[in-house]
């Protein structure tokens, strides 16, 4: 159908990509959870705000390949031919690149995405710590806090304390599951391993204590 190129035809595939590229730029990851309170900063604001990052730089690098797709039209003016093909072909050329956009649209995202998450995932271990600490603290305790160890049997009424605290703790796991976006099944015990091989990987280092050396 295309036998070669020329400048119309550098030109619409030039827009269509600037066009996908500032469409996208400007689609932000949503999520209702955003409006959230929490006692400290909203991790899914912080989780969202580096993903749209990413994001942005990327369609905003496609944007600009676009562009200079645009600007290689105007320097061939004069070497190749401005239109050699009919109005039909034209629209059939361009319907075809808009239709290649949304692959390629849906595979920047996703690497965008991809780049993005161990980014997101490692703010969002150092900031939900203690959540996690907490949690793991009333499993490995049967049901308990430590501040309540000693006087679990002074309680009016033990069972339900217990009953609430591990309720509080599946909610914990939940969230953190949702927001670091883990796919768990099983016991909690066993969710809570899961979880815990991800804040393992970004444990705060501690500072190498410096000792004089004595002759």
């Amino acid at each position: 159908m295309f036998c070669s190129i020329d400048i119309s035809i550098i030109s619409l595939l030039g827009l269509t990509i600037i066009g996908a590229g500032l469409f996208e730029a400007f689609h932000y990851y949503y999520t209702e959870k955003l409006h959230g309170t929490f006692f400290d900063e909203n991790p899914y604001a912080i989780k969202a705000a580096i993903i749209n990052n990413i994001h942005k730089t990327a369609f905003t690098a496609l944007t600009l390949f676009g562009l200079l797709i645009q600007v290689s039209a105007v320097i061939l003016t004069g070497y190749i031919p401005s239109r050699s093909y009919s109005v039909t072909l034209y629209a059939i050329f361009f319907v075809a690149c808009i239709l290649f956009m949304y692959p390629l649209v849906k595979l920047v995202a996703f690497i965008a995405r991809r780049i993005a998450r161990p980014r997101w995932r490692e703010k969002i271990t150092e900031l939900r710590r203690e959540a996690f600490n907490s949690v793991k603290e009333i499993l490995d305790n049967e049901g308990w806090r430590n501040d309540q160890l000693e006087i679990k049997d002074s309680l009016s009424d033990p069972d339900e304390n217990k009953r609430k605290n591990l309720e509080s703790a599946e909610k914990g796991v939940n969230q953190l599951e949702d927001l670091l976006e883990i796919k768990s099944n099983g016991s909690l015990q066993e969710r809570i391993a899961h979880l815990e091989t991800f804040f393992a990987d970004n444990q705060p280092q501690r500072p190498i204590p410096l000792h004089d050396k004595r002759h």
